[in-house]
């Protein structure tokens, strides 16, 4: 991220005056940013983004107690959400959410990072957490907050809550003006719910065509893995039934590995359940295929041209380095261009610790067709996941 010079001349200049005419200086804190807190800003940033998670915790923590600055605030605050080298402490990431979602003195630059914060409360106080118990009136509260500050993933989150009814009025029409705000926006969740929307009829005329065109420009967005890999398996189930585009099983079936190599792990499984139920209704000719498509789509959205060869190489390397995940990853990425050696290495993807972060270990010898057990395709209105947090 670039960090542009916050000091505005004059005005910094006149609010440390009338500070010491009005004798407030024991409860003022600069809220702009001075080159050097920029700079200082500018390191906690790149320390955060290299995992070094205990520096840019300290950075943070000195930049937001010096200057009450709502980016650092709202960085605290996903940092103790997260455990982020630090314990989890929803109670202490709340403190910090709270304090930048309450910033009204945030400078334009870091206004994103005060919706955010509101929106990830609402997050917080709806599940609720490690020393934070959930409250759906403060949810509620929060994320009413977000959306009417223009966040675009607030205002998909309440637009669902609007569409069901679930702690709002209900309102179909409303919901649909807010997905519609969201997706304009461009934010990938609001374009999954406005597809929802548009596939369910909610608050607008049924639109397959539209459901699809949507859904199609999420499987393309690679700001966030999670919510493209939902948008690669609902397309891939629309090519199956033909709704909102044409019946096409092979592009179903590529489609189905390509979801199946994203990072949710519930997701791949169905996925790849779903794609192996395909196998039986088309010739080995269009599975090969439909396995090089997929193959060449991973490899050209990854940047390179990376072989099979190297991804099992690279899922080997960070099964090594204690990396689960990573490995994870990288195997069903194999698996998923139709290589024999990933069927028998992410075949079997579990839980470790039981926690929401989806740490798994990967099992040799396993035959990934055991996962044929689980859901093989999805519904018929889209799969949507319910209070997406924003990511920064």
């Amino acid at each position: 991220m670039h960090i542009t010079d916050g000091l505005h001349g004059t005005g910094y200049i006149r609010s440390l005056i009338a500070c010491l005419i009005t004798v407030l200086c024991g409860s003022w804190a600069p809220h702009v940013m001075s080159k050097d807190w920029n700079v200082l800003l500018a390191d906690a940033e790149t320390q955060f983004k290299a995992a070094q998670y205990a520096l840019a915790l300290s950075t943070y923590q000195h930049i937001a107690e010096e200057t009450a600055n709502a980016l650092t605030q709202f960085r605290l605050g996903w940092i103790y959400q997260n455990g982020l080298g630090v314990p989890q402490d929803c109670g202490e990431a709340a403190r910090w959410y709270t304090l930048a979602a309450t910033n009204d003195r945030a400078h334009e630059q870091f206004r994103s990072s005060v919706g955010s914060a509101q929106n990830n409360l609402s997050v917080l106080y709806s599940t609720g957490c490690p020393n934070l118990q959930a409250d759906e009136k403060s949810a509620v509260f929060y994320l009413k907050m977000a959306a009417n500050s223009g966040s675009p993933r607030a205002q998909a989150n309440l637009a669902e809550r609007t569409a069901s009814g679930e702690g709002v009025e209900k309102n179909p029409y409303e919901a649909y003006a807010l997905a519609l705000k969201s997706a304009t926006q461009k934010d990938p969740y609001g374009r999954i719910v406005l597809a929802d929307f548009y596939a369910g009829g909610v608050g607008v005329p049924a639109d397959a065509k539209k459901a699809f065109d949507l859904i199609k420009q999420g499987s393309l967005d690679k700001a966030e893995g999670d919510l493209q890999q939902i948008a690669q398996f609902a397309q891939a189930g629309m090519h199956e039934t033909g709704e909102g585009t044409s019946r096409n099983l092979d592009e179903s079936y590529k489609w189905y590995l390509i979801a199946a190599a994203g990072p949710k792990v519930e997701i791949a499984k169905q996925a790849k359940a779903a794609a192996t139920a395909l196998e039986g209704k088309l010739s080995a000719e269009a599975i090969h295929k439909a396995q090089d498509g997929a193959q060449q789509w991973l490899r050209e959205h990854r940047g390179t041209a990376i072989s099979a060869d190297e991804l099992f190489d690279e899922a080997k390397s960070a099964l090594a380095a204690g990396d689960d995940k990573s490995a994870s990853v990288a195997a069903r990425a194999v698996a998923a261009i139709g290589d024999a050696r990933g069927e028998t290495i992410s075949g079997a993807l579990y839980n470790a610790n039981d926690s929401a972060d989806f740490i798994m270990k990967i099992f040799l010898l396993t035959n990934v067709n055991s996962l044929q057990a689980f859901p093989q395709r999805p519904s018929v209105r889209l799969p949507t996941m319910v209070h997406w947090q924003v990511k920064w």
